[in-house]
């Protein structure tokens, strides 16, 4: 038995309250913006919910973000929550990139080439200068020369 079947045993061996803990303490971690609880209903069934903790603003609601979610599994409440963080990404400002010295000159870029002639996952990356250019592609010779 390997590691991945030793641990598919120990999660089928859990009680459902000690699964649903479990599930609660993984979507409290992946998603702490929002309160995340389970309850049922007065029916008897099971529902999970989930809060936004922070108040809901404008921006946030004309990207589509909610303040409350509830689904009837964790599974289903994961992939809301997930929707919810792109809609959330979407309301938050752009923000500009940060302002470049006028002084400083680009950095080296790494090329790594997989598949070409004498490349292999074990040759090091080479180190290329873009001479100015700032979407890494080399400065071009002048005249007649060979490549090393």
């Amino acid at each position: 038995m390997d590691r991945i079947d030793a641990e598919l045993a120990a999660l089928e061996a859990l009680q459902p309250e000690q699964l649903r803990a479990l599930q609660l303490n993984v979507l409290s971690t992946t998603y702490p913006g929002w309160h995340i609880s389970y309850g049922y209903d007065p029916t008897g069934r099971l529902w999970w919910v989930a809060r936004l903790v922070g108040p809901l603003t404008p921006a946030m609601e004309t990207a589509g973000v909610l303040a409350h979610l509830q689904r009837s599994n964790c599974i289903a409440l994961a992939s809301a929550l997930a929707m919810q963080m792109s809609y959330l990404r979407l309301s938050q400002p752009a923000t500009p990139p940060a302002p470049r010295a006028l002084d400083s000159r680009p950095a080296a870029v790494t090329a790594w080439t997989l598949g070409g002639p004498g490349s292999s996952p074990a040759t090091p990356p080479k180190e290329v200068r873009t001479h100015g250019h700032n979407d890494g592609r080399p400065a071009r010779r002048r005249g007649r020369h060979r490549a090393p």
